[in-house]
Parts: structure tokens; sequence; C-alpha cells
């Protein structure tokens, strides 16, 4: 009977905010069950300081290894709780799950980039707030622990919000993995779910998208601004809503215009980014020989990965910088900080010997508040 059919606002697992536990919560709400606690990621990083302890012990008993054992704080979980990318990853590792940065060059995260809706879900952070995105079923949700309730979807909106969240700032990754199955998508395969578009206008919404939307930099005119304002409130309409056939084409119509005039602005931009990142490259300071005169540092990306090179020790912070713009980060929206005891280095016209950062370091590249 229609009256039986479950909504899927009670079987949808969503996990509110706490503290500072966003990132439990996003990896939670992920994974559609209570599969970490805060201990759990504690431990892990407790684990990833102590493989950073053995890092910088490789550089022998010096004194920055004497102040890094000294240091008190860490580097993957926060004063307040917040956990680090590298406490997350480590944690999607162990359900055979990886996160990619969406802005990579790896083949998963340009086929996402073409295709949004078909994938599986996506990790979104800004500053020290994680949340997901899951494909669940037939339909996307949105499931930050900041609302009160999981928010749909709509499959026109999905593209655009991405575009939205990358503009505004935020890291990006693609999950890849198997995500395990979940009472709501049960239940859906089974038909005993209500159409959640149905009731959708009825349920407790956390704050709206347009409560942090920024104009978009791509659009060149306050007309095209109204258009994509509209097209984003056309998608997010539930189905079956009010408005002619007519009004509905249109609306479709000015929301394909937005989309590829976006798609290719943004393609023209990864074009120029690359040449750029070309240009660098081939202009890098050679790697010197191990030796007294070089500085070996250990750098972790903003996507938890680390790279490890050599630079000449008298050479300026510049070309670590430079190193940087090879890999594709915009530098100008990062900066480099190490944590024993935290420092932020501004100042690349000075050697890496005058900066410390000799005869070994570990930096971590970190988004600019």
């Amino acid at each position: 009977m229609k009256s039986d059919l479950l909504s899927v606002y009670d079987v949808l697992y969503h996990e509110p905010q706490e503290a500072a536990l966003c990132g439990q919560h996003c990896l939670n709400n992920l994974l559609q069950q209570r599969k970490f606690t805060e201990t759990d990621l504690m431990d892990i990083a407790n684990e990833l300081d102590r493989r950073e302890r053995e890092v910088m012990s490789e550089a022998g008993n010096t004194a920055v290894f004497q102040s890094f054992l000294q240091r008190e704080d860490s580097s993957n979980i926060a004063d307040d709780g917040n956990f680090s990318i590298q406490v997350l990853m480590e944690a999607l590792k162990t359900v055979n799950i990886t996160l990619v940065p969406l802005d990579s060059s790896d083949p998963v995260a340009v086929a996402a980039r073409r295709d949004a809706w078909n994938q599986k879900a996506y990790v979104c952070n800004l500053l020290n707030h994680w949340f997901c995105l899951r494909r669940i079923g037939r339909r996307w949700w949105n499931l930050n622990s900041l609302y009160k309730t999981p928010e749909l979807v709509s499959q026109t909106f999905l593209t655009i919000y991405l575009e939205q969240l990358k503009m505004e700032g935020y890291s990006i990754f693609l999950v890849v993995g198997n995500l395990p199955p979940c009472q709501a998508e049960e239940a859906e395969a089974q038909g005993l779910l209500a159409d959640p578009e149905k009731t959708w206008a009825g349920v407790a919404r956390g704050p709206a998208i347009s409560s942090h939307a920024q104009p978009s930099a791509s659009h060149s005119s306050q007309e095209d601004d109204d258009e994509l304002e509209a097209a984003i409130a056309a998608s997010l309409a539930p189905a079956g809503g009010t408005g002619g056939g007519a009004n509905t084409n249109i609306e479709e119509e000015t929301l394909r215009k937005v989309l590829n005039e976006s798609r290719q602005e943004a393609e023209l931009e990864e074009q120029r980014r690359e040449e750029q990142r070309r240009a660098v490259e081939q202009a890098l300071v050679a790697e010197p020989p191990e030796g007294p005169e070089a500085s070996l540092l250990v750098i972790r990306l903003p996507d938890g990965s680390r790279v490890q090179r050599r630079f000449p020790g008298n050479g300026p912070l510049q070309h670590v910088d430079d190193f940087l713009r090879s890999k594709g980060l915009q530098v100008n929206q990062y900066q480099l900080v190490s944590t024993f005891p935290r420092q932020t280095y501004t100042d690349s016209s000075l050697s890496l010997q005058a900066l410390g950062l000799h005869p070994k370091a570990m930096l971590i590249v970190e988004k600019k508040l």
C-alpha cells in the first residue's frame, strides 16, 4: 500500500555536526554507517605522527629533529579535534576506498569532470570543514553534517554545484572504490521508498545552497548571473512542480547554455594552466646530488600525498615554489608551513639555509585562510 512506503529521510544515515568532528561525520555519512569513532581517527593521527618522526629521524640527531620531537602539537589533528586529509585517507584505506583530487590528471578524475553524475561520491573540504556528496540508488544527496537532514541534489544541479564549490575554494576529492550497501539503497531496490522529490518541499532542511554561493567569475555580466540563478532554481524544483511545458523547455535550454559556456571556459583554463605548468617544469633548477650543500625537503601536498626532492641549500625558497607550480598547484592560493614549531614561510627570496630548512625539513602545503 502507498501508505506503507518509507520516507528516504528516515532510512538515510546522517550524523549532524558535533564540535569540530566534521571529518568523522563526513566519513560515516559517506559510508552510511557509524564506522569510525573519534578514538579511531585519533589513533590514525598518532600513527601518522609517528611515521613523520621516522622520516625526520633519517637526517640524524639534528636541532631540527630535536625540535620536532619536543613539539606537543600534531600536524594530523588540530586542538579542536579537526582531522587532516591524511587521516581521512588512511581511514578509508581500511575499507578499500581511495580519494583522488578531482582537478588532478588521474584518468578517473578526468572522466568525473566530464560526467559528474555517473560517479559514486565526492568528499569536499574548505579550511576546517569536511562534507560529502554521495549517490544513493538513482539520486544524489548532500550529506553535509551542518544540515539538519540530507539534501537532495538534482542531476542538473550537481555539475553546477561542484563548479560552485571549486570557485569558492573547496578542495574536492573523487571517491574511488566500492561503497558498502546501505539501508536506503536496499529499500529503493525493493520498491519500499516513497518518491523523495514529492516530499522534498516539506522536509526541514539545512542552510540553502544560495546562502554560501559566491558570484561566478566565469560569467561576464549580470544577465549571465541572472540566467545561472534562474537555471539553478529550476534544477532545484521538485519533479511535478508548477509551470507549463513551454517554461520548462526554456529553463532547460537556459541551463544547457550556461553549462556549455562554463564547460568551455573550464577547458580553456585547464589548457592554459597546463601550458604554464610545463613551462615552469622546463625551467626548474636542477636537483643537486646528495651532499652537504643540498637540502632535502619532504613536502606534503594538499591531496595528502608526499613528494621528496633536493634543492640547493643556498638557493631561494622560490625554487620550492616553482617546483610546486610544476606539480600543478596555484601557489598564490597556498602557503608553506612547518609544524615543529609551526612557522609560515612567506619570503621566497630567502635561502633554505637562512630559513632553517637545511639539511632536511618537512613542509606542508596549506590553503591560505
